[in-house]
């Protein structure tokens, strides 16, 4: 009877365990803002201020909007791009499908309540954006 009961609680406490644990999909809803853009590319000296402004304007103008049923709004420089997305299982991949058809997959490399880290490799340069998830804002 002892064995029985034990096996019991032992369930009881797995089903809890397992129903607390958070879906990490639910941590990349919100709206988010981007913090940093680095790239992996050499950029010759003549460029490289340009290069600079145009990622703080990138930056500053920058807005992403993600939902809870799969759907994103991003704008970046007065540009909106619409789709939808998916987080894998295991929170290390995250695919954006575009109105258009064209997607593209990122490596997740942060996720937590108020951070995102993607890269994604573009034409030889891996980029890296760091999101900040702005306050209360939560869709």
């Amino acid at each position: 009877m002892k064995t029985s009961g034990f096996l019991a609680a032992l369930l009881l406490i797995s089903i809890f365990v397992v129903s607390c644990k958070k879906d990490p999909s639910g941590l990349i809803v919100g709206e988010w803002k981007a913090a940093d853009i680095a790239y992996s590319q050499e950029i010759s000296p003549d460029i490289k201020q340009k290069l600079k402004e145009t990622l703080d304007e990138m930056k500053a103008s920058s807005l992403w909007v993600i939902n809870a049923d799969g759907t994103f709004t991003k704008t970046i420089l007065e540009e909106s791009s619409i789709g939808k997305w998916v987080l894998s299982p295991d929170a290390k991949k995250l695919t954006l499908t575009y109105e258009d058809g064209n997607s593209e997959v990122s490596d997740v490399v942060e996720l937590t309540n108020s951070k995102l880290v993607v890269s994604i490799e573009i034409n030889d340069s891996k980029n890296t954006i760091t999101w900040e998830k702005q306050a209360n804002k939560k869709k």
